[in-house]
């Protein structure tokens, strides 16, 4: 900016220099901001156009991947919308937009007959391709639930080992067992049927008297365990259910 005139007063002329500032900035802002609309008014009404179906201003911004800032989306429809390029409808909470059906050009009864041949003779290679598609996902997912060669590796060394242990294991039986007679066998598993059935039948007679004295008292059952001097099934590893 120029200097001031000698008549003029410094803080004068700089407040002065400062409100020109200020109005040349906003200004610049609103010239950018109004390229952005037009930039704007061209994809949204491009995309609308293609699609030619309903979409939301969150559709519409998450569908053209940034290419209109989230807030110039609103403004770009309302400006659309007077314009009388777009239509819109409040559904809901919220308004739906697409292009304006009396823009699109009239389409003869001749082509939409062509229209629905091409269709009907491509309909055979699409319900071959969705079916391959579908087959293809089908694969997918089942190589997908199958083992890494990294986990198969890892699994035939660890039963690999077990196999091993295994193997020792029963070496050492065949050499240091002692052969039972089937008489013997049969005496012994039906001696253990009896000590099972006798077992769960005490047990059953101590969980009801212990119930009772736990309702009576009001003590819980650990102590009572440690007054009466008594341990569970599983504090004596023992399980034969």
């Amino acid at each position: 900016f120029p200097p001031p005139p000698p008549s003029v007063c410094l803080s004068s002329y700089r407040t002065l220099l400062l409100l020109l500032s200020c109005q040349l900035t906003g200004m610049a802002k609103k010239s950018k901001a109004e390229l952005a609309i037009e930039e704007g008014k061209e994809v949204i009404l491009e995309y609308l156009r293609n699609q030619n179906r309903p979409f939301n201003e969150k559709m519409l911004f998450e569908n053209l991947h940034g290419a209109v800032t989230k807030p110039d989306v609103g403004r770009v429809l309302a400006v659309l919308v007077e314009e009388g390029k777009v239509s819109e409808k409040l559904h809901g909470k919220a308004k739906v937009y697409w292009y304006n059906q009396a823009l699109l050009p009239d389409v003869s009864v001749e082509r939409i007959q062509e229209l629905d041949a091409e269709i009907a003779a491509f309909r055979p290679a699409y319900e071959e391709l969705k079916a391959e598609l579908a087959s293809l996902r089908s694969q997918q997912a089942a190589l997908q639930a199958e083992l890494t060669e990294a986990e198969i590796e890892e699994q035939i060394t660890a039963l690999t080992a077990k196999t091993k242990a295994d193997g020792a294991k029963l070496e050492h039986l065949r050499a240091n067992a002692e052969t039972v007679s089937r008489d013997d066998f049969a005496s012994a598993h039906s001696a253990l049927v009896a000590s099972v059935a006798e077992w769960t039948k005490r047990r059953k007679i101590f969980r009801n008297m212990i119930g009772q004295i736990m309702e009576q008292s009001g003590k819980k059952e650990k102590e009572l365990a440690k007054m009466i001097g008594f341990e569970t099934d599983a504090e004596a590893g023992v399980s034969l259910d």
